[in-house]
């Protein structure tokens, strides 16, 4: 696996900043103005009522409240609504668990396997291959399909979006420290986009002076994989 310095002082260049600003900016669909899910177990088991609420576009005017999920229990075990909505009863990854990392596993031949059913799970994998210097794993498995084709289209190089993450570790790093619990964060501001797109805002992101504002991700074949990483909307 490719091992790279952690460059945590770095800053890249203005046009830079406008090129990853534009990547995230690419089209994700029409914005919601609210997601509400109500799923049931499937037959054999008892029936629970499963409800996820996100607050939509208008979030963002003063007063509004953060989002909120139900715990709940799968085949006897406590999992989340959003594990529940995209398949908690899903045959586990292939691989042995890593000691240590639930969130982990290794196959035959030392693959790494990441395990990421929420935007909890995702910004762990974010800081923890940002920490680890783990720019292979980081590319193939935190990055979104969507923001790598949106470089290909344009003729360049995916990795790009990588070398912007690990040359501004240290700012990546303190957005998902004003984060800890993701979209459950007290105060934070979680925003479905459409077309399984989503934004985190950490709490008062809005008088906060700090280089990235907000976080996109999106949900791709069952997993959060992010989309890219970006300062105040110009419109707030």
């Amino acid at each position: 696996m490719t091992r790279r310095r952690l460059r945590t002082t770095g800053r890249c260049d203005a046009s830079g900043r406008e090129r990853w600003a534009a990547c995230v900016r690419a089209p994700m669909g029409l914005a919601m103005i609210g997601l509400t899910l109500v799923v049931s177990l499937a037959s054999g088991c008892e029936t629970e009522r499963r409800v996820v609420s996100s607050r939509g576009i208008l979030s963002g005017l003063p007063g509004a409240s953060g989002g909120e999920a139900e715990a709940e229990v799968v085949a006897g075990r406590p999992t989340t609504t959003w594990e529940s909505i995209l398949g908690a009863n899903a045959a586990e990854p292939r691989g042995a668990e890593v000691p240590g990392q639930p969130l982990r596993r290794e196959a035959l031949g030392g693959e790494v396997i990441l395990i990421s059913r929420s935007p909890a799970h995702l910004l762990t994998h974010l800081r923890e291959t940002l920490q680890n210097e783990e720019d292979d794993l980081l590319y193939e498995q935190v990055l979104s399909d969507h923001t790598k084709e949106w470089f290909r289209d344009r003729g360049r190089d995916p990795r790009e979006a990588v070398e912007y993450l690990t040359s501004n570790a240290r700012d990546v790093l303190e957005f998902i420290a004003a984060v800890p619990n993701a979209d459950k964060t007290i105060g934070a501001d979680f925003r479905p986009l459409g077309d399984g797109a989503f934004e985190l805002y950490p709490p008062g992101w809005q008088l906060v002076d700090r280089r990235f504002a907000r976080l996109a991700m999106r949900v791709e074949r069952g997993r959060f994989v992010l989309d890219g990483i970006r300062g105040k909307p110009r419109n707030d």
